[in-house]
């Protein structure tokens, strides 16, 4: 037991009542959005404490490693954004993403008043597929290929069609892209 929490149970036997009973007492170090501290029992703050930690709990999240060299591309990609609106040199964000198609096996419930719609979590898987996604950020502008699988050629498919259809008057095209493995 932690020393908050046998502090706490020193400290209730002046709020028991009449009847042996816990009444509500503001022992909780949170407070509500004016400042009063909440008011609890000592099974909820038994259950505060306890849900505090979740060691079997875990997130997924990028830690990076900023180098020297991160910092100076990332400079340059910030530098890339800030630039004005040019016709003839379009600025033109590049993505991929590999997506896997499935069906459901049954028919999903649908939503009633109160009541979200329902689906069953057995699906059929249908394949996979990969989505490309052309972006011009100063435009507006949003282009999305879909293929059935994700290989060099397939990347070096949609640069000919950016380059051919797309901005086929364009001095220059500068592209950002997030390099991946290409099988």
């Amino acid at each position: 037991m932690s020393s908050t929490l046998s502090g706490v149970l020193r400290s209730l036997t002046s709020h028991l009542g009449a009847n042996n009973r816990l009444n509500h007492v503001p022992f909780c170090t949170r407070r509500n959005a004016n400042g009063s501290p909440l008011y609890c029992s000592l099974v909820q703050f038994a259950i505060l404490e306890k849900n505090d930690l979740k060691p079997w709990q875990r997130k997924e999240w990028c830690i990076p490693s900023v180098s020297p060299a991160f910092v100076w591309h990332m400079e340059d990609v910030l530098d890339l954004y800030a630039e004005p609106y040019d016709g003839r040199r379009p600025q033109v964000c590049f993505d991929e993403s590999p997506v896997q198609l499935i069906s459901e096996t049954r028919q999903p419930v649908p939503a009633r008043p109160g009541q979200p719609a329902r689906y069953d979590y057995e699906y059929r898987r249908e394949g996979t597929a990969n989505l490309f996604l052309f972006v011009r950020p100063l435009r507006g502008w949003r282009h999305v290929n879909v293929t059935p699988h994700r290989t060099k050629c397939d990347f070096a498919m949609q640069m000919q069609e950016l380059v051919d259809v797309h901005f086929p008057e364009a001095d220059v095209i500068k592209l950002v892209v997030v390099f991946q493995k290409w099988r």
